[in-house]
C-alpha cells in the first residue's frame, strides 16, 4: 500500500467520531453460552473494533506480521492427513495421526476466521484446501489474499474466496454454500481478539459452521496496538482457561499445546 493512500485513509479516519469504550468484561465460572448472548451494546463493540481495525491495516508494520501464514504452513505437521494432490491413502486403524487428525483430501473446505490480510490464504490452498474467509471488514491486502491470482495449473480457481463481513459473535454463516459446516476451520491470533464477553458465543459459533478446528492463541499483550493508542489483545487468559472453554463448549480437543506465550489447539466439534 502507498504512503499517499496510508494519508488518505489515516484522513478518513480522523473525521470519524472517536470510538465509544469497550463495555466490562462479564465474570463469573460459567462456560453456559446464555451467559454470552450479544448484550444490547453487540452493534457499537462490532463498530468500535472494526474501526480500530481500520486503523491497525493502515500501519505497514502491522501488515507485515501474519502468523496466520505461519500456522497455515504448519498444519501438515500438525495434524497431518492433508492430501493436495488428491484423496490420499485409506485411514490405517489404529494409526495415531490419521485417526485424530482424520484426512483432508484435494477441495477439503476451510473457512479463515478473522482472515485479517489475507495471507494465510495461498498456504492453505497450498494444502489442497478449498478456502473461504470472515472478519470484521475486507482488509485483504492483495488479489491474491481474495484467490484472484491463484489460477496456476488445471484447477485453477475462476473467482473470488467466499467472504463474510462481520464479527465473529455475530450471525455469519455460508449456508446455501460448499462452504456450510466447513471440514476445518482456521482460527489464528484471533481470539485473544475478542471482547471476554463474546468469547463462549465466538466458539459456539465456530462450533456451528465447522466440523473441525485449528486454533492459536497468544497469552501475552499485543505489541502493536500502540501505534494507535489502543489495546488489541482483550482476552488474556492462560494455556487452561482456554482448554477448557473450547472443550467445554466445542467438542473434544485432541491436540493442545501450551508454547509458553501463545497455545495451539485442534479440536473436533460435536
Amino acid at each position: 500500500m502507498s504512503k499517499a493512500l496510508h494519508r488518505d485513509i489515516e484522513a478518513a479516519i480522523a473525521k470519524d467520531a472517536a470510538p465509544k469504550p469497550l463495555p466490562p468484561y462479564h465474570s463469573g465460572p460459567s462456560f453456559q453460552t446464555s451467559m454470552y448472548h450479544p448484550a444490547p451494546e453487540f452493534e457499537s463493540v462490532a463498530a468500535t473494533e472494526t474501526s480500530k481495525y481500520r486503523r491497525m491495516w493502515t500501519k505497514e508494520e502491522y501488515t507485515d506480521h501474519s502468523p496466520g501464514k505461519v500456522w497455515a504452513s504448519r498444519l501438515p505437521k500438525i495434524i497431518g492427513g492433508f492430501y493436495p494432490d488428491g484423496e490420499g491413502p485409506a485411514p490405517i486403524p489404529g494409526s495415531p495421526r490419521l485417526s485424530h487428525a482424520g484426512l483432508f483430501p484435494k477441495g477439503s473446505t476451510v473457512i479463515d476466521l478473522g482472515c485479517g490480510a489475507g495471507e494465510a490464504a495461498p498456504e492453505l490452498v497450498a494444502i489442497g484446501l478449498d478456502v473461504a474467509q470472515v472478519d470484521l471488514a475486507d482488509f485483504r491486502t492483495k488479489d491474491e489474499y481474495r484467490g484472484l491470482d491463484l489460477r496456476r495449473g488445471p484447477d485453477a480457481l475462476i473467482e473470488p474466496f467466499p467472504f463474510r463481513v462481520g464479527p465473529l459473535w455475530g450471525d455469519w454463516n455460508f449456508k446455501g454454500t460448499r462452504h456450510a459446516r466447513a471440514d476445518l476451520g482456521f482460527c489464528c491470533d484471533v481470539m485473544e481478539h475478542i471482547p471476554s464477553e463474546y468469547v463462549m458465543l465466538v466458539l459456539d459459533r465456530i462450533r456451528q459452521n465447522t466440523q473441525a478446528c485449528f486454533f492459536s492463541i497468544a497469552h501475552i499483550p499485543d505489541r502493536w496496538g500502540s501505534l494507535i493508542g489502543m489495546t488489541l489483545h482483550l482476552t488474556l487468559r492462560p494455556f487452561e482457561w482456554w482448554r477448557d472453554r473450547i472443550g467445554a463448549q466445542m467438542g473434544v480437543v485432541v491436540i493442545g499445546r501450551d508454547l509458553l506465550g501463545e497455545s495451539i489447539f485442534y479440536v473436533k466439534c460435536r
